[in-house]
């Protein structure tokens, strides 16, 4: 008896020590996610994680990986579509491709389809479809999350040819599309983050934000300003204004000065052609709806920061945790400056605090410029002719709080923003 009861104890001890079946399953899926990510093959880690999710609909790491899946989907067709109509960064130098969307870096397609403004709406809207898509899934739990992801290894077929080559890589989209020079190959392939659920919201955020960027352009009729400069960014492509890109079609390294005074010219038609009838306001009431969407989601993220005890390779981490990303540290300081950034977005967003204007005593209410859209005109804007059906008595956000919040991040505001969304 009593060694029967010594070999009882003894299994269950060795039981114990073994995983259970749900962590073992979700061992087996995040192998499986990574295996996909790092092969290119985002529609395979989506099924994936949708398969595990199916199974066990309280699963966190496969909701995550299934949005996180989804989003670079969203990437990966947005990409696709440049490439189909030729985008191209090298003959890009207009300012254009200052839009976050034209900064993917898609391989170059020597034989792009004709292109015209009908078709890049349509990737626009395909791209808020898609993200759409991506957001709903992480907004649906709020379970634990354990996903380690080699961000370096995350491969994504831009240019839609069934394969992923070293050129398509995710830290390039991050590096182009966050203007971080410093990111290279030799720091990308030491990007390893263990992502968890304080990286739901982010994501979230994300999504919203860049569905605001993309519903913007779509609310207006900008026809003009696209037909008559878009050929920087889609040389080939057979627009209106190809016979402009005569001089980018010696080799690069004969274009001197051209390509300067090109750029300037496009950007300077670009600018001139900013009068944007509104054509589908509740586009705009969209924008907003995105944008507003965005710093409760922030603060969400900076809570489950904070209430972390670990510390493992975070995307964004607390003061006392270790980052992922090399050479950039989060403070106290940082923190309750992005905390003051959200508080006056949040009520400019709102309508309680309103922007000032060099012309004005009284200042433009944002919200009513987006809910009571008229054509857009960022120079009349700044000029004070379109400000005038959006101007009120009210409480201004004033330029010594922005000061502060610049002052806090050092001069680098622009690119914290960009990461902590």
């Amino acid at each position: 008896m009593t060694m029967r009861i010594a070999r009882g104890l003894l299994l269950a001890a060795v039981l114990a020590t073994l995983p259970s079946g749900r962590a073992l399953a979700q061992s087996q899926l995040v192998e499986e996610v990574q295996a996909h990510f790092y092969a290119g093959r985002t529609a395979d880690a989506a099924a994936a994680a949708a398969a595990r999710l199916a199974q066990a609909p309280d699963d966190g790491t496969a909701r995550f990986a299934l949005g996180a899946a989804e989003f670079l989907q969203a990437v990966e067709h947005l990409g696709q579509g440049l490439h189909r109509y030729g985008l191209h960064g090298e003959a890009s130098v207009t300012g254009m491709v200052g839009l976050p969307i034209l900064r993917l870096p898609v391989p170059l397609n020597p034989r792009p389809d004709p292109l015209a403004y009908e078709a890049f709406g349509a990737l626009l809207v395909a791209f808020v479809e898609d993200l759409q898509k991506a957001e709903a899934t992480l907004a649906t739990g709020a379970e634990a999350v354990n996903l380690p992801l080699d961000i370096g290894l995350v491969r994504l077929d831009l240019n839609g040819d069934g394969t992923a080559s070293d050129e398509e890589t995710l830290w390039r989209v991050f590096q182009e599309v966050a203007g971080l020079p410093w990111l290279d190959e030799q720091t990308a392939a030491q990007l390893r983050v263990d992502f968890d659920e304080s990286d739901v919201p982010w994501l979230q955020a994300y999504c919203h934000v860049l569905m605001a960027i993309a519903e913007f352009p779509l609310a207006h009729d900008w026809r003009p300003a696209f037909d008559a400069t878009f050929h920087g960014v889609f040389p080939d492509s057979g627009l209106p204004g190809a016979a402009l890109n005569d001089w980018a079609r010696r080799p690069p390294e004969e274009w001197g000065e051209a390509a300067w005074l090109a750029g300037a010219a496009d950007l300077v038609a670009f600018l001139h052609l900013n009068h944007w009838p509104v054509i589908a306001p509740e586009r705009m009431a969209n924008v907003l709806a995105h944008l507003q969407k965005m710093p409760p989601l922030s603060r969400e993220n900076w809570r489950r920061i904070l209430a972390e005890t670990d510390s493992r390779n975070e995307w964004i981490p607390s003061p006392r945790q270790s980052g992922a990303l090399p050479g950039l540290e989060v403070t106290h300081e940082q923190i309750a400056g992005w905390m003051l950034f959200l508080d006056e977005f949040e009520a400019l967003l709102q309508g309680t605090k309103l922007l000032p204007h060099w012309r004005f005593e009284q200042g433009i209410n944002l919200r009513r410029l987006f809910l009571e859209p008229t054509t857009f005109d960022l120079v009349l804007l700044i000029q004070g002719s379109a400000a005038l059906p959006y101007l009120e008595d009210g409480e201004l956000t004033e330029s010594d709080t922005w000061r502060r919040i610049m002052q806090v991040f050092g001069g680098d505001f622009f690119r914290y923003a960009v990461w902590f969304n």
